[in-house]
């Protein structure tokens, strides 16, 4: 599972992330909790200081290599258990972002879990004075990322649930372990899931197989009429014969075939050998003479 944090710059995302860690420690014992933040983005560096801060946010292309590195990095440590509790302590102020990670938890078949630490921008700048200046965001660095904050919103699916740590109330852990553990995961749909490659010989077999195809046809429309159904050699399917066939118009009806699948290689995929390709050719034939 996977809690995401986001909030404002010095709006209590690490507190409330120890928070949650000691309330996971005491009333789910046997689950890891992995914490990840920006100080892996940064080479040497073990705490996600000033300096750190100003390097990763300062500049567009930085900060754009440690999204990347904090997504990888989480997806990583998903992947590696289904049970363990990955926590990503982060600005993630982006709707885009978050969206990114949903669909990875997704595919994974993960649940998640969004807190949002809600201050205004007054309080955490006044958070942000209190902390010690090693620690501080500087004050224009500050004012930019709260301009740039794109606030959760519940009805977003990629937002839900959405747990609310507003000030300095107690984080509500238990409504965290409800979303991550009381409720099935999102399944996975066409967005999220590696589309399945056909076999590395598809063009060899399927042209080999339809130029066959092809050659039958032409031989079996030989004294046929309207309205007959041509017996194909090898294949279990018959092909309605409406009127004479020429070879340019089955070869632009292969060329058509052979595009489509393509595009669909999951059906390609099924089409294991010759006789499965001569099927679904004649289909195709049906269909589009």
């Amino acid at each position: 599972p996977l809690v995401l944090l986001c909030g404002l710059p010095s709006s209590g995302k690490s507190t409330r992330a120890r928070q949650l860690i000691e309330y996971l420690s005491v009333k789910f014992p046997d689950r890891r909790v992995s914490l990840i933040d920006e100080s892996i983005c940064v080479s040497g560096s073990t705490t996600a200081g000033a300096a750190v801060k100003t390097a990763i946010y300062a500049g567009a292309a930085a900060e754009k290599e440690a999204r990347s590195c904090l997504k990888s990095e989480t997806e990583q440590r998903l992947a590696a258990s289904p049970t363990d509790v990955v926590i990503l302590d982060s600005l993630n102020y982006i709707k885009g972002y978050r969206y990114e990670l949903y669909c990875s938890v997704k595919h994974l078949r993960h649940t998640q879990c969004l807190i949002h630490c809600d201050v205004s921008p007054e309080t955490a700048k006044s958070w942000n004075a209190q902390r010690p200046v090693e620690d501080r965001y500087p004050e224009d660095l500050f004012d930019q990322l709260c301009a740039r904050f794109e606030e959760p919103n519940a009805t977003n699916r990629w937002d839900s649930p959405l747990v609310l740590a507003p000030n300095a109330e107690p984080l509500l852990c238990s409504n965290v372990c409800q979303a991550l553990f009381n409720r099935a995961p999102d399944r996975p749909n066409q967005s999220t899931q590696s589309r399945p490659s056909a076999a590395s010989d598809f063009l060899p077999n399927f042209d080999a197989a339809t130029r066959d195809v092809m050659q039958r046809v032409m031989a079996a429309q030989t004294g046929a009429l309207p309205g007959d159904e041509l017996i194909i050699a090898g294949c279990k399917r018959r092909l309605i014969y409406t009127r004479q066939l020429t070879m340019g118009e089955l070869q632009r009806c292969r060329k058509q075939f052979l595009t489509g699948l393509r595009s669909r290689p999951a059906t390609a995929a099924a089409a294991t050998d010759a006789a499965a390709v001569t099927e679904l050719f004649v289909d195709y034939l049906n269909s589009a003479l």
